[in-house]
């Protein structure tokens, strides 16, 4: 068993995968879009309150929209990833196509990787841009 028979199940699951974490960081890019999810302080735990998104309201929406085109980025990076395997596993055929899947894939992961921690960053900005504007009064 050398793995060249697990090629063709293994690029068609890649390429699913692909597709399916592209739509969950989609959805994320949604929610973050619109004011990003509830706060909840019950949930959170003590490092998580330490962080400047939970200072108010408005820093936590504003984190959260401005991560949200980033996080878009991010998801149609894979969403891009995916198409791509599948169409070169209906080109190629499952087997012949994983040289392309596994570029694809490392490529899709990679950009989503940096795009999401630019989320976080550009996130962490705004909020402490608003936290900073409403200390000086709004000015």
């Amino acid at each position: 068993m050398d793995g060249a028979e697990f090629a063709p199940a293994g690029s068609l699951l890649l390429a699913v995968a692909l597709l399916l974490l592209g739509a969950m960081v989609l959805f994320f890019a949604v929610v973050s879009w619109h004011g990003g999810p509830e706060r909840n302080v019950a949930t959170a735990d003590r490092q998580d309150l330490r962080s400047v998104l939970w200072t108010s309201r408005e820093t936590w929406q504003a984190a959260h929209r401005t991560s949200g085109p980033w996080l878009l980025t991010a998801a149609i990076g894979l969403l891009i990833a995916g198409v791509f395997s599948l169409g070169a596993i209906a080109v190629h055929g499952p087997g012949d196509a994983i040289g392309s899947v596994l570029a694809a894939s490392g490529a899709g992961l990679a950009s989503t990787i940096v795009f999401c921690m630019t989320a976080g960053v550009r996130g962490r900005v705004a909020a402490r841009r608003v936290r900073d504007d409403r200390w000086r009064g709004g000015e």
